[in-house]
């Protein structure tokens, strides 16, 4: 079984999308299926250095890189044409990473001409805020060639019954599959020490950590939490927060600004983004995790932090909002700044609750999201397509 996956963009500043792309690929060859993956090479600042059409070995995933001269967000790499033309028949199925982007759209296009089946995940694009975002590009897109290249899917892939409900309101007719996400955490004798990264950042010494780990976008709630924060640090002085992202230049000085107006300037730490190592020591030293959003297709970052015992706040528009509650794995807040406030404090006063979340945390990770189990079931989807490949002309 061979199979091409096909992604705009796999700048690590990216954030959770390329994690989940770089684990589902390494999880897909750990059950015997051989992949490939092709991008384009933008990124959040620029380009990734890379030789087009050249394949390149990153985090033991093959990869083949084009060029995007422009609009880089949406993976605009005519170069991939032609790289598809002579290669996409060599694979069984193509698996086709979100909606609104140029190597989507080709990719899908090149696949039905080849009589090649495509999967086609939506990486929450059809949610009702996303869509808001270019309103009108989008329905355009979707009015003119978007829902046929919907329709045509073999199947959609969803990774949450959040997510099945933005494509089922959209009336698509291919059939959709619900499959999570999952993660990798490193073994216990491979992760940072506790406090190597309280000892990077002096200021977290005898506190405890509060952290935020994502791009910094207007969509993540930190306009809920600051405010919520002032609150929960006015009853208690042992909490700080650590911020660890980044996002445009503009978001940026908007939050620091909003952090220095509520007189926080003492209580957060930004880090900017982190490495992998940095990572997992900011987690593994994490008191709580808060992850406010106003919209998360998935939450990478949010499971992670479950699978080292690390208790959550979710808002209830974080799509695993429902496992978390369901297993009392952490907190579920509406998107209200009180809530979030009361919130704070309660994971604070109460040890026990806290370590008995931790433990609930680490054992839905085991039995729900991690890669291997993951990866079998992903792996079936594209065992019973090619079983039925009449629909594939």
């Amino acid at each position: 079984m061979k199979i091409l996956h096909v992604m705009p963009s796999l700048g690590v500043k990216s954030g959770g999308p390329t994690v989940a792309l770089f684990g589902m690929v390494r999880a897909l060859q750990g059950v015997g299926v051989e992949v490939d993956v092709t991008s384009s090479d933008a990124d959040i600042e620029g380009n990734i250095p890379a030789y087009a059409g050249c394949r390149m070995m990153e985090q033991e995933v093959p990869i083949y890189y084009f060029r995007s001269p422009i609009l880089g967000k949406y993976g605009f790499c005519p170069t991939m044409n032609n790289w598809l033309k002579s290669n996409i028949s060599k694979y069984d199925l193509v698996h086709i990473h979100g909606i609104f982007a140029y190597t989507s759209i080709v990719s899908a296009l090149l696949a039905r001409r080849a009589d090649v089946g495509y999967v086609l995940r939506t990486t929450g694009e059809l949610d009702p805020i996303p869509l808001q975002k270019s309103f009108v590009l989008k329905q355009i897109f979707l009015k003119s060639l978007g829902m046929n290249f919907l329709n045509d899917a073999n199947s959609i892939h969803v990774t949450s019954e959040h997510e099945r409900l933005g494509v089922e309101r959209l009336g698509i007719k291919a059939p959709i599959v619900e499959i999570p996400l999952g993660v990798y955490s490193p073994p216990a004798e491979t992760l940072p020490r506790y406090g190597e990264f309280k000892k990077l950042y002096p200021q977290t010494q005898g506190k405890k950590i509060v952290l935020f780990l994502s791009r910094l976008d207007p969509i993540k709630g930190l306009d809920l939490f600051f405010p919520a924060l002032k609150k929960a640090i006015s009853k208690r002085s042992d909490i700080i927060c650590v911020i660890a992202g980044s996002g445009t230049l503009a978001y940026e000085k908007k939050i620091y600004r909003l952090v220095f107006e509520l007189g926080l300037e003492n209580f957060v730490i930004f880090t900017g983004f982190l490495e992998e190592a940095k990572k997992w020591a900011a987690l593994r030293d994490a008191y709580i995790f808060v992850c406010p959003s106003y919209h998360e297709n998935f939450g990478i970052a949010s499971i992670e932090a479950l699978a080292l015992g690390i208790p959550v706040i979710v808002s209830d528009q974080v799509a695993i909002h429902r496992e978390v509650n369901e297993d009392l794995a952490g907190f579920v807040v509406p998107c209200k700044v009180d809530e979030i406030a009361a919130t704070l404090e309660t994971s604070f006063a109460d040890e026990g609750l806290r370590n008995r979340m931790g433990e609930n945390g680490k054992r839905l990770v085991r039995t729900k999201f991690s890669w291997p189990k993951v990866a079998e079931q992903i792996k079936e989807l594209y065992r019973s397509l090619l079983t039925n490949q009449s629909r594939f002309a």
